[in-house]
């Protein structure tokens, strides 16, 4: 008994490497670029004339990316004997991220937002942004890997929950620092509390 489940132990492992050395040709494109990179962008508010008691969504867009091949693509293959465990798949462009990181995202607005909140002053303690990659929602100021906001496939969404504490016009600025010292600001629209 034990022999005959040492030599299914034994042909199967084999046929295992030999499978893994074969492989099947997935069709997958030969020149995929893994990252991304960008230059502009566009910060687009939900409305832009909101009620006294309203706070503010807007939502950045990525203008116009750039993809790039950070490195050899491995090739991508399938299996031709252990199909279900090994299935086909292609690497999707820009799919590993910004080929630069982000090393800091700032939101300001260009008028006074609180009696603590000048104009120009940081509103990261009080923007909330969306994980495209979770649904979660939480404070800008606690997010702890701001990259993983950033994906080729889904705008980033910002709010802020409270209204300013008067009755006056706003423009939001975003900044974003990559790691390459690139800098991109962005500017909405001018936005009205009443």
């Amino acid at each position: 008994m034990l022999n005959k489940l040492f030599y299914t132990a034994l042909i199967t492992t084999c046929l295992f490497l030999i499978d893994a050395c074969i492989g099947i040709d997935c069709n997958c494109p030969p020149d995929v670029k893994d990252f991304f990179d960008y230059s502009e962008a566009e910060l687009r508010s939900e409305s832009t004339l909101l009620a006294r008691e309203s706070g503010w969504f807007g939502f950045y867009e990525i203008q116009d990316p750039e993809f790039i091949a950070d490195a050899a693509v491995p090739s991508c293959r399938g299996s031709w004997l252990f199909g279900s465990a090994w299935a086909c798949s292609c690497i999707e462009a820009g799919s590993e991220g910004l080929k630069f990181p982000v090393v800091e995202i700032n939101i300001y607005s260009n008028a006074d937002y609180t009696a603590s909140i000048a104009a120009g002053e940081s509103l990261n303690t009080i923007v909330e942004v969306r994980n495209p990659q979770t649904g979660e929602q939480q404070r800008l100021s606690d997010t702890a890997d701001i990259n993983e906001l950033f994906t080729i496939y889904s705008d980033i969404r910002f709010s802020v929950p409270e209204a300013p504490s008067a009755d006056t016009i706003h423009t939001f600025t975003v900044e974003v620092i990559k790691s390459d010292g690139d800098t991109i600001t962005t500017v909405s629209e001018e936005i009205t509390w009443r």
